[in-house]
């Protein structure tokens, strides 16, 4: 678990694009990493939909990433998405974000769909998220709230 502790900022994993009335901003992109300690955690954390997609025969993939969105000193965010036919919708899949709070995974921000970008903008100390180019996301101190439309 070490390793979670560290940002993941190889090129393939982040690149940076610039938004309209926005800071710049950089997306978030999720992948396989089978065997490894993001995806054992992501498992743990997501157990019920795994179980409850497999119940029904299918296999879901878990995708990963992790990253800081605060204080470097501080744990990375955990980004999941775990994909199958019964767990995504119209929509696409969506993805959850965890942060590690005195030795707990505690969900951030639940259930979200589309493109995931994080802004240089903050809030108490935590990158803004940008969802699908239009939502914005602040840090409330405990968990991300969303306000309304990407101009706030």
């Amino acid at each position: 678990m070490k390793h979670l502790s560290k940002c993941f900022a190889a090129p393939f994993l982040l690149s940076c694009f610039l938004l309209p009335g926005l800071s710049s901003a950089a997306t978030v992109h999720l992948s396989r990493h089978p065997g490894s300690d993001l995806e054992k955690i992501a498992s743990s954390l997501n157990s019920d939909l795994i179980k409850d997609s497999q119940m029904h025969g299918e296999k879901p993939v878990i995708f990963t990433t992790s990253m800081h969105l605060g204080d470097s000193k501080e744990p990375a965010a955990l980004f999941v998405s775990i994909q199958s036919g019964r767990l995504c919708g119209a929509a696409g899949c969506a993805t959850s974000i965890y942060l590690l709070e005195k030795g707990q995974w505690t969900t951030i921000l639940d259930d979200i769909n589309g493109e995931i970008s994080t802004l240089s903008e903050r809030h108490k100390g935590m990158l803004d998220i940008l969802v699908d180019k239009t939502d914005k996301w602040i840090w409330d101190g405990q968990r991300y709230v969303e306000v309304s439309g990407a101009n706030n």
